[in-house]
Parts: C-alpha cells; sequence; structure tokens
C-alpha cells in the first residue's frame, strides 16, 4: 500500500518547484525585457523582427513560391529591401528616441511571436483548413466564375500579406506613433498594396475589377503596336470575362498564340505601386516642387512603357521558344509570366529613387567646381 501522506507532500513539494520555477522565469523575462527596453536601438530592431522572422521562416517552409512575383513571395524580398533602406536613412533619429516601457517592448516580443505562431498555424495545423472554409463559406469570387484551386491559394496568400501589413503597422505606431509610420511609410505601402493587389484578384478575378481594367484595352493597343513594329501582325479577338484578346501571327499571317489581358498582366499594380513609392520618397526630399513633378511624371511614362514592353515579353516568350514545341513555349512563357515580368517594374521602382539620388549628387559635384572656377575667374586682376 501507498503512504498517502508521503504522496500528498511529494506532490507539495513539486508544486512549490514548479511555482518557484515559474516565477523565477517571470522574473528573468521581466528583467530581460527590461535590458532590451533600455536600448535605444533594441525596439525599432523588435519591430523588423516582427515580420523579418516569419519571411525568413517561409523561406525555408516554402522557398518555391519566393520564385513567383504575381501571387507569389518575391515582393516579400523587395520589402525588405526598402525596410532596410529606411532603416539605414532613420538610423540617427531612431537612436535619439527615448527607450521603450517594458509595456511596449513585451508589446513588439508579443507580435513577433504571434506572427510566427501565425506562419507555424497555417503551414502545420488546422488554421489553413478553417481560412479555406472561410473562403467557401464567404462564396469566394465575389464573380459569376467557378472556384478554383488558385482562387482559395491566392485568398491565403493575400489574408497572410494583409496580415503582415496590420502587425508591422501596429507594431510601428505603438513603437514611434505617426514619426515611426512615416519613417517606414514606403515599405508598409508597399507591402499593403500588394496584398491588396492580390486581394482585389481574388474576389474579381480576371477582368471583373472594371476599375482597374478600364485602363488595360489601351495598354493592349500600344502592345499590339509595338509587336507590330517587330514584324508581327496582330489582331484582337473577342474579349472574355472583360479582358481583350490580343492574337499574334508572323509576318506571313500564320498564327502563333493569343492571350487575354488582364489588369495584372498589364501591370497596373506596378503603376499604383509607382505613385505609392515615389510620392513618399519626394516629399522626404527637399527637392524643389517642380523638379520632383519632373521627376514624377518621367518615372510614370517609364514606369507605364515597362508595362507595355513586359506584355510584348510575354508574346517573345512563347514565340522565341516554338521552335521547341508548344509545351515547352508554354513553359517558357509562365516562367517569365510568372518571375521575370514582374520583376521588370519592381526593379524599376525600386531603382528608379537610387538613380535620382545619384544623380543629384553628381550633379552637385559637377556645379561646384564650376561656381569656384567661376569666383577665380572673377578675382583674377584684369590683364591689359
Amino acid at each position: 500500500m501507498y503512504d498517502t501522506h508521503a504522496v500528498t507532500e511529494e506532490v507539495k513539494r513539486r508544486v512549490i518547484d514548479v511555482g518557484a520555477f515559474l516565477s523565477n522565469l517571470k522574473r528573468r523575462m521581466i528583467d530581460v525585457i527590461a535590458l532590451l527596453s533600455n536600448q535605444k536601438c533594441t525596439p525599432v530592431l523588435l519591430v523588423v523582427i516582427t515580420v523579418a522572422l516569419p519571411i525568413a521562416t517561409l523561406m525555408i517552409i516554402d522557398p518555391t513560391s519566393f520564385s513567383k512575383t504575381w501571387k507569389g513571395r518575391t515582393f516579400y524580398l523587395f520589402f525588405l529591401w526598402l525596410l532596410l533602406l529606411e532603416l539605414i536613412l532613420d538610423w540617427e533619429s531612431f537612436k535619439l528616441k527615448k527607450p521603450l516601457s517594458n509595456r511596449k517592448t513585451l508589446f513588439l516580443v508579443a507580435a513577433s511571436i504571434l506572427s510566427m505562431t501565425y506562419i507555424l498555424a497555417v503551414n502545420f495545423t488546422g488554421l489553413r483548413s478553417s481560412l479555406l472554409g472561410a473562403g467557401e463559406f464567404l462564396e469566394i469570387p465575389f464573380a459569376p466564375y467557378p472556384p478554383a484551386k488558385w482562387i482559395y491559394d491566392s485568398w491565403l496568400l493575400s489574408i497572410e500579406y494583409l496580415f503582415f501589413t496590420s502587425l508591422f503597422a501596429i507594431a510601428v505606431w505603438v513603437s514611434y506613433k505617426i514619426e515611426g509610420l512615416k519613417a517606414f511609410s514606403s515599405s508598409m505601402i508597399l507591402l499593403g498594396a500588394i496584398g491588396s493587389a492580390y486581394m482585389i484578384d481574388t474576389l474579381y478575378p480576371l477582368g471583373y475589377f472594371t476599375p482597374l481594367q478600364t485602363f488595360v484595352p489601351f495598354t493592349a493597343s500600344l502592345a499590339a503596336a509595338v509587336l507590330g513594329l517587330l514584324g508581327y501582325q496582330t489582331a484582337f479577338g473577342t474579349p472574355y470575362l472583360g479582358m481583350p484578346l490580343l492574337r499574334v501571327s508572323d509576318s506571313s499571317g500564320q498564327y502563333l498564340t493569343g492571350y487575354y489581358i488582364g489588369w495584372p498582366c498589364a501591370g497596373i499594380q506596378s503603376l499604383l505601386i509607382y505613385t505609392f513609392v515615389m510620392l513618399l520618397f519626394l516629399k522626404k526630399t527637399k527637392i524643389p516642387k517642380s523638379q520632383k513633378l519632373a521627376y514624377f511624371l518621367i518615372g510614370a511614362i517609364i514606369t507605364y512603357g515597362i508595362n507595355i514592353l513586359r506584355i510584348v515579353s510575354i508574346y517573345l516568350a512563347f514565340i522565341q521558344n516554338l521552335s521547341q514545341g508548344i509545351e515547352a513555349a508554354e513553359a517558357a512563357m509562365r516562367i517569365f509570366h510568372n518571375f521575370y515580368g514582374g520583376l521588370f517594374g519592381m526593379t524599376w521602382i525600386v531603382l528608379y529613387p537610387l538613380l535620382i539620388i545619384g544623380s543629384r549628387i553628381l550633379w552637385a559635384k559637377i556645379r561646384v567646381p564650376k561656381a569656384e572656377e567661376a569666383v577665380e575667374g572673377l578675382q583674377e586682376p584684369t590683364k591689359i
């Protein structure tokens, strides 16, 4: 028989040990949070970790998703690039800010844990099924189009982007209020704009979202004109679900291929992203207003031209590989469409602000010596 009294005492001792352990753990966590709070640059690093850590985890869990621009995770890399650039530009101002309170630091730690928990739960628990069930309950898409697997995949990806955007914005707001939102505005809007574009295309797929689809026919006409200059014959077929059909034939009139063009394929989202990013970038600079307008318009025209070349390149990717067979041509087209095509616009949007900064620095270096030479010329005595 067991000694009931001895068992009871052993249970009490173990409960006391567990209580002491939890108390010690709580005290250590408070000490760590206090230590983090006292470091002036630690809070901003915690804000970055809130989104950087789950993105890094996704690269391990699903690396192939980072090879796609449209309806993929490549844009996370552009987001992190912009975030790093903003962090570098405003690093000194963050160093001058007062340390955060323990409560705010604890919130940032909790936000980082929440972001990681969400990623792990979607990929390894029943949360994925629950979200898919919610999409079916809401009868997505909100258009007379039969639900397909890619729509529900897009639904999950759209939620992911918007979740990260919201969590990042809240973390920045709690830490630095309006000043923080201004400091990280470009990267935050890029992330939110991509998530919103994905969600719009999920809810209203193909050409159903008419406000953005309105601009596509003109863009498709310009793409047809460029293909005509390259020696191809083009013609428009019957639109499908609001999307124009651009058919392409060779110079002899033999049909090659044809595709329906929706607003994502026409790069409308890159124009919207360009607008947000450039307006915020120019707002932070001390460039004269007239020059800001010129920079913006020139960049917008080039961005639109890149979108036209993107459509042309999709056709060329198919045509140039047609000699290897239809399947090889379709595969080449899809690779370009899903990855390289999206990089056209985004690479330009990322590089254009750097080109502006570099050109102004170079111009300032060229102009200063000329000004000094002019001053020296004035100071020289007149020779008779």
